[in-house]
């Protein structure tokens, strides 16, 4: 797959908007100059440190993957390292109903699970389509389990 240079813009949007003492502050980028995407909120409570630190992994991530997609969380830095292990040794990836979850706008979409066999988790969210589609059409090829049962992957 090719990957293009972009020219992204990272943005967050200042709000004094606090849930039970909790402050929210939404981040965003935006690539050659189209409309902003949600990347996350960061979550500040009593000690920011944390949260913080977990912003800069998430936009290094951002980044390192040409704003295609970040991992959020689990072992994996890519889903296609995560599909290659599931492969290759032959384990199963399961879902709690569905894998991907995708905001009202879809703009992006969240491959979100764990491994059955080792329990390992794993977040992932995308932004690029063709990325996605080429996420689906690896995904066929892994054993899956919904937490309903067996499902498939079709596009």
């Amino acid at each position: 797959m090719e990957i293009i240079n972009r020219k992204a813009v990272i943005s967050k949007e200042e709000t004094n908007k606090t849930i039970s003492g909790t402050r929210l502050i939404p981040y965003y980028f935006s690539l050659d100059g189209k409309q902003s995407v949600f990347i996350c909120n960061l979550v500040i409570q009593s000690d920011s440190r944390q949260a913080r630190t977990d912003m800069a992994n998430t936009l290094k991530s951002l980044r390192r993957n040409h704003y295609q997609f970040y991992k959020g969380k689990g072992h994996y830095e890519t889903p296609d390292e995560l599909i290659d292990h599931v492969s290759g040794k032959k384990l199963t990836l399961v879902s709690d109903g569905h894998f991907f979850q995708y905001p009202p706008g879809r703009e992006s979409a969240t491959f979100i699970g764990h491994i059955k066999e080792t329990s390992e988790e794993f977040l992932f969210r995308i932004y690029d389509r063709e990325y996605f589609l080429y996420l689906l059409k690896r995904l066929r090829t892994v054993k899956k389990e919904s937490a309903q049962g067996q499902i498939n992957i079709k596009s």
